[in-house]
């Protein structure tokens, strides 16, 4: 799960929490935080990333970094992909991907 903080005029903080599921069940999810309710709202699914986890966000909150493996642990190396953030919507668009230089990576 990552955190995109908001700047001081902001709306509520945007959360997002993936899904450990292959293909495109795999997903990452984009959640508003609505403060006074004390609740997520969903906003935006972002599927077709496989097994996605271990998220982590730039500090500048404009790209999120996330293990994108179809077959995590496996023998193939896993990939790292990073993805531009549409802080407003949570939309996810894919920047590129590298090798993590080995399996079950974190």
């Amino acid at each position: 799960m990552a955190q995109i903080s908001p700047s001081a005029q902001a709306q509520d903080p945007l959360v997002l929490i993936s899904s450990f599921v292959k293909g495109e069940e795999g997903s990452i999810q984009a959640f508003r935080f609505d403060r006074e309710k004390g609740a997520l709202e969903l906003v935006h699914k972002n599927p077709g990333i496989s097994n996605p986890f271990f998220l982590a966000a730039s500090p500048d909150g404009k790209v999120l970094y996330s293990i994108d493996t179809p077959n995590f642990g496996d023998k193939e190396n896993d990939l790292v992909a990073a993805f531009v953030l549409e802080k407003s919507s949570g939309k996810l668009t894919r920047l590129n991907a590298t090798s993590s230089r080995g399996t079950a990576a974190c």
